[in-house]
């Protein structure tokens, strides 16, 4: 009972960081997905204090941290639910990786260079591949839904 706290916490902050871009690609990237440089400004000025980048600093390691601590957990266990905790494993660990190496150094240069002066071919090219980018994330964060969401039924069934 007490490991399957660990499989509802991974689910549940599985659910987190899905809700999270997608309320990121409806709503907030909505202001400024075609690379309008106004826009962005109004966008880094708007978000001067916080951004949703603190949400997906605290989500995204939390994320890591519980996938593999469940992962660990359920190791000497059934095979279907190591198989679905280290698909979920592998997917959160490429979303880190993905994360900091493709979206930060745009992040650097869209939203956070307050020095930088924005070049207009340059913006679109970059707030188009960011665009691009978070679709990725979307599909891999749903994938990571089934995958947590899976091996938490898996667990009940064999409760059972």
């Amino acid at each position: 009972m007490t490991k399957q706290i660990l499989l509802w916490l991974n689910f549940i902050f599985s659910v987190s960081y899905l809700t999270g871009h997608i309320f990121d690609y409806f709503v907030i990237m909505s202001n400024w997905k075609y690379g309008n440089i106004e826009l962005l400004l109004n966008y880094r000025s708007f978000f001067k204090n916080a951004d949703p980048g603190v949400f997906f600093r605290i989500i995204v390691p939390a994320t890591v941290i519980i996938s593999l601590i469940s992962f660990i957990a359920y190791l000497r266990n059934d095979k279907k639910i190591i198989y679905m905790l280290s698909v979920h494993f592998v997917l959160t660990i490429a979303a880190f990786l993905f994360t900091m190496f493709y979206f930060l150094p745009i992040n650097n240069y869209l939203f956070w260079g307050n020095g930088i002066n924005l070049e207009p071919v340059k913006t679109m090219a970059l707030a188009k591949n960011w665009v691009l980018g978070e679709n990725f994330r979307i599909i891999q964060g749903f994938l990571c839904v089934i995958a947590s969401a899976r091996a938490l039924h898996l667990s009940y069934s064999k409760v059972a």
